[in-house]
């Protein structure tokens, strides 16, 4: 039972924080980077993640990782 508490005291606490808009990100870069490193290191995915990546990530590195998946793609079916 106690272990149940704690599992859903955590899934609660993990919950509750706070999504920065993108605007923040643009404003502090760095904890947008810093962000997104925690995102990717946890497989996290939220819409804090999100706003993060918008502004950690260039489009043009977008771009290429999305290139680079879609080649990969291609080249697995065949």
């Amino acid at each position: 039972m106690k272990i149940l508490f704690f599992i859903f005291l955590s899934l609660f606490l993990v919950s509750c924080q706070e999504t920065k808009s993108v605007e923040f990100y643009k404003a502090n870069p760095e904890l947008a980077k810093e962000k997104t490193l925690k995102c990717k290191k946890y497989n996290l995915i939220s819409q804090d993640c999100i706003n993060a990546y918008k502004i950690a990530i260039e489009k043009e590195e977008w771009k290429s990782k999305l290139e680079q998946n879609i080649s990969k793609e291609i080249n697995s079916t065949f």
